[in-house]
């Protein structure tokens, strides 16, 4: 979504920092350097291929296009580091294993990126499209904005200078010419 949102750069960072900020939590290993690159590496495939409208930002498009990063580019990265770290022999049969193995996991991940992009991605857009809707038609000042805040001399409301406390003086601004969130 940052690479979407921010471009590549944006879209490796954040996903390079979740991985290791996540290890935190889940336990840093040999595995953290791999987890970063394949995460920022999704990251900045997603901002290269939705950069300047390449790719239509539409849910649905993005939950395809996160379904197929997770299985053929995040989730092969991740399983070429098993075959690094925890094979003793590399040759063509433990690589096909690795992979092979690994494909029930990246499915995993496929399948929840796709429910997230989905899930989350309308609920983001639903909540943009309705606090950016059209503002409700703000009372515009009179004319002569001279005349914006005077009294009329001649009104007697009961109230006195008096009346108010020490301190508490009448603002300079007219609350016409307010902007609308301090209406």
């Amino acid at each position: 979504l940052s690479g979407i949102a921010f471009g590549p750069e944006a879209g490796f960072m954040v996903g390079a920092i979740t991985a290791f900020a996540s290890n935190f939590f889940y336990g840093q290993g040999p595995f953290t350097p791999w987890q970063m690159m394949a995460y920022g590496a999704g990251g900045m495939l997603a901002g290269f291929c939705f950069a300047k409208g390449r790719l239509p930002q539409k849910p649905l498009v993005m939950a395809v296009f996160g379904f197929l990063a997770t299985i053929l580019w995040v989730g092969p990265l991740l399983d070429c580091s098993h075959i690094f770290l925890m094979v003793s022999v590399i040759n063509w049969n433990s690589i096909i294993a690795a992979f092979v193995s690994g494909f029930p996991v990246n499915l995993s991940q496929g399948i929840c990126t796709v429910l997230v992009m989905l899930l989350v991605l309308t609920a983001i857009i639903v909540t943009t499209v309705i606090a950016n809707r059209a503002p409700e038609e703000v009372p515009l000042p009179p004319a002569d904005s001279s005349q914006v805040g005077v009294e009329d001399p001649d009104e007697d409301d009961g109230s006195t200078d008096t009346d108010a406390p020490v301190g508490d003086q009448p603002s300079d601004t007219p609350v016409d010419t307010l902007p609308t969130e301090f209406l």
